[in-house]
């Protein structure tokens, strides 16, 4: 009678009530120990122990050993995910020795860079000077006629311009390669900025009898303002200075989330040997060395940098004889956002 209660209350869940009770009786009966764990409905866990007494009779204890089961429970779940554990530590620190490694890799890299640096900026720094230290004594000797010193004094002046200008470059490089060069990012218009390059660069085609075409978008970028006007400057700069004849155009085109500013040119062109060495510090194509004007070396390695700091991407398509194209590509601005007037834009 007890145990088809319990049958009848639904503590027993097996399916045929009668052949449960049956077996408990057997149990009984034959005098047999048992053990048997009962969940409960609650969540409780209950042990069941029956053991025949020595002088006949049967005796049943029920105990709570939910407490236990719990700490069972979380005990085989811990060595369960021990393994995983250790396998994620191992990666973990797998990966920390892969970046402690990298580190140190560009750690030596950029000391060995550091060093070739600094012996051909020495080199390149000095020349300008002594060439202005000639021109002053020269100057100061000559007693020819007015063109002649007035010649000297452009010539001077052309060579302290080109020591100013390197050691500004230096200057760059340096604050970007410590980190210590604070970004500002922000929407920017690109038609504001495109109007800004072709008023700074179209008076520089004119006098090199080259053409300079713009074509802008309605789009906002954003990005550091003056970084993302100091790559596309160098940009326009070596277009103007190696391009001969034909003219430099200026476009862009949106790409998915970002626009992809472009400056093609129809000048000399770039073997595919050097364009990888072009973003090196006082790197010169060959062509470079005959111009009068052939720059400080140090403009397209200022704009790998600012690339790298900002997280924007570089890429050059150049054929010799037909011409180049460097191009940037940068985020567009969030929808629903403003760009802000560039400062020099406005009246």
């Amino acid at each position: 009678e007890l145990v088809r209660i319990n049958a009848d209350r639904g503590l027993i869940a097996e399916a045929d009530p009668d052949a449960e009770v049956e077996k408990r009786l057997k149990h009984l009966r034959s005098g047999l120990p048992y053990r048997f764990e009962r969940p409960w409905r609650d969540g409780q866990v209950l042990e069941i122990r029956g053991n025949p007494m020595p002088g006949g009779g049967y005796v049943t204890t029920f105990t709570d050993i939910s407490l236990y089961k719990n700490i069972e429970s979380e005990l085989q779940e811990v060595n369960e995910t021990l393994e995983q554990r250790v396998e994620q530590r191992t990666r973990d620190l797998r990966n920390a020795l892969d970046e402690v490694d990298e580190a140190r890799q560009a750690a030596v890299a950029a000391n060995q860079s550091k060093n070739r640096f600094l012996a051909a900026a020495s080199h390149d720094l000095l020349q300008p000077m002594n060439a202005a230290r000639l021109f002053v004594s020269i100057l100061r000797q000559k007693k020819g006629s007015e063109e002649e010193q007035v010649q000297l004094v452009r010539r001077v002046d052309r060579s302290l311009t080109a020591a100013e200008e390197l050691l500004s470059a230096l200057l760059d490089i340096s604050k970007f390669d410590s980190g210590t060069y604070e970004t500002n990012l922000e929407n920017i218009s690109v038609e504001d900025l495109f109007r800004q390059l072709r008023r700074r660069f179209n008076p520089l085609a004119k006098n090199r009898g080259l053409q300079l075409r713009v074509r802008t978008a309605r789009k906002q970028i954003h990005a550091d303002r003056a970084l993302l006007y100091r790559i596309l400057q160098n940009f326009l700069a070596n277009a103007l200075r190696y391009t001969e004849e034909g003219g430099v155009l200026l476009a862009c085109r949106q790409r998915g989330n970002a626009v992809k500013i472009s400056v093609w040119d129809t000048g000399v062109g770039i073997g595919a040997d050097d364009v990888e060495q072009i973003f090196q510090e006082f790197h010169r194509l060959d062509y470079a060395q005959r111009l009068e004007d052939r720059g400080l070396g140090l403009g397209l390695a200022i704009c790998d940098r600012i690339a790298r700091m900002l997280n924007l991407d570089i890429s050059v398509w150049s054929q010799p004889g037909r011409g180049s194209c460097f191009s940037v590509t940068v985020p567009l601005a969030s929808p629903g956002s403003v760009a802000l007037p560039d400062p020099d834009e406005q009246e």
